[in-house]
């Protein structure tokens, strides 16, 4: 007997800028056997794609779909030279997305809503503001998703004891944690 296939998946798609098409871009970075990013940390996947300062600088992917709807899409950047705009195209949507200017390996996410449809859907990045910025990821979520949450880890004090308030929070929240030493206790 054949077994059963898993039903189609509809979360969250994540693309590295690495491995988009990509034109008059300022570089690509890749980590490979000898080679680490050592000034860029906490990029994903196997490196980043630097946009430069060109206004023609462009990435591109397609998309395909089983099922259309409503999505989000986030662009996943470090930017520390200037705030600025870039332009987002999606099939005949066409957005302006603003991007913060933000400390180097300060990693922020931008986003879009637009509809996406079923079949192959076409989005290009265009660096229409000549922002010299690194993008790391594309991420395509349908607007239902919820959103993925991270474990908080704490290592053994050796003075006392520490402790997230919460187990588990989104990206870009802020982690409370209560200490208590020798000496008393404090949030």
């Amino acid at each position: 007997a054949t077994p059963k296939q898993p039903d189609d998946f509809e979360g969250p798609i994540i693309i590295e800028a690495e491995n988009m098409d990509r034109k008059d871009v300022g570089g690509i970075s890749l980590t490979h056997s000898g080679w680490w990013a050592s000034d860029m940390n906490e990029f994903a996947g196997l490196g980043y794609s630097t946009l430069g300062s060109k206004t023609t600088a462009s990435l591109r992917h397609r998309l395909k779909l089983k099922k259309g709807g409503e999505y989000n899409i986030y662009v996943r950047y470090c930017n520390s030279s200037k705030a600025g705009n870039i332009r987002v195209n999606v099939n005949d949507d066409s957005k302006v997305m603003a991007i913060e200017k933000v400390s180097k390996n300060d990693w922020h996410k931008a986003k879009i809503t637009t509809t996406l449809k079923a079949g192959t859907n076409l989005l290009t990045l265009t660096n229409t503001g000549g922002v010299n910025m690194i993008i790391d990821q594309i991420i395509y979520s349908p607007v239902n998703s919820t959103p993925e949450k991270y474990l908080v880890t704490v290592r053994s004090a050796q003075n006392g004891k520490v402790e997230p308030v919460e187990n588990e929070v989104e990206e870009g929240k802020t982690v409370t944690l209560n200490s208590e030493n020798q000496h008393g206790s404090f949030t």
